[in-house]
């Protein structure tokens, strides 16, 4: 088995995270998004909130709604004014009919 740089790693986990995701195998993209967020070091602020968005839209697919709205602030964290993740958050949370007020919780993004 090849070994392969730690950073090349974790960004082998978030590509398969976004394979599995595409094959319909959310629990798989879970946990490959799990695995690359467990291991990027805390200063790589890009691939963190890339990884913590998509994770967000893994759980939003699974219907896990608080789980994705959490996701998808935590990937805020890294990066505030990433359009992507506020979007997400925006649309799928905050402007959804569908989702319960106790889901909305407090807005950290206005």
């Amino acid at each position: 088995m090849r070994t392969y740089p730690a950073k090349r790693e974790n960004k082998i986990k978030y590509v398969l995270g976004l394979e599995r995701k595409e094959r319909g195998d959310l629990q798989g993209a879970l946990r490959a998004y799990q695995t690359a967020i467990e291991n990027y070091p805390s200063t790589d602020l890009y691939h963190l909130n890339e990884t913590w968005n998509n994770l967000g839209t893994v759980y939003y697919a699974l219907e896990e709604y608080f789980a994705a709205k959490i996701a998808w602030e935590k990937a805020l964290s890294f990066l505030p004014e990433d359009p992507t993740a506020m979007e997400n958050l925006h649309e799928f949370i905050y402007e959804n009919p569908d989702i319960l007020e106790e889901i909305k919780g407090n807005r950290i993004i206005h």
